[in-house]
């Protein structure tokens, strides 16, 4: 009875210890709905397939001005080309479209203390005046014009 009871009590409270861990790892992988310091992914949550997505996106990207670096439906990957977001500066999307969720990653490039132009991957800065901003200021509208072409969407951002 009472022995019985306990070791009852200490499974049912294991399992609830584990769900909720579960859970929180869920909600940490989706990422979060307001942006902070060092997000780099941007993804949209969508009740579409993934090729849908692609080609929604495809065509949404066609025709605000995108140029395409590579295209490969079977992986549901959309590269596009570089666009200037500060005078030579350029970025470039990263899009990968699955069932239920769009994820983005830019790429953008910035001059190295030895005057190269090198590409490197984008994450959000607060700080006025970070060429990751000025990218962001340009690129990240037009994402927002994206999401709202697919109904029942929602946009996250995380750090990886």
């Amino acid at each position: 009875g009472y022995l019985q009871l306990l070791k009852f009590r200490w499974i049912k409270t294991i399992i609830a210890g584990l769900l909720s861990i579960v859970a929180c790892s869920a909600i940490a992988q989706s990422g979060n709905e307001i942006i902070t310091k060092g997000d780099n992914i941007i993804i949209i949550k969508t009740s579409t397939t993934g090729d849908s997505a692609f080609i929604a996106c495809s065509k949404y990207l066609v025709g605000k001005g995108y140029v395409f670096q590579s295209r490969d439906q079977s992986l549901g990957q959309i590269i596009t080309d570089q666009k200037s977001y500060a005078g030579a500066f350029n970025y470039k999307l990263n899009i990968v479209c699955s069932d239920n969720h769009i994820r983005i990653r830019a790429l953008v490039q910035l001059m190295t203390l030895g005057q190269q132009l090198v590409w490197t991957d984008w994450y959000y800065a607060k700080a006025k005046g970070n060429m990751m901003n000025d990218a962001y200021s340009r690129f990240h509208p037009d994402i927002l014009e994206m999401k709202s072409n697919f109904t029942d969407s929602g946009i996250f951002y995380k750090k990886e």
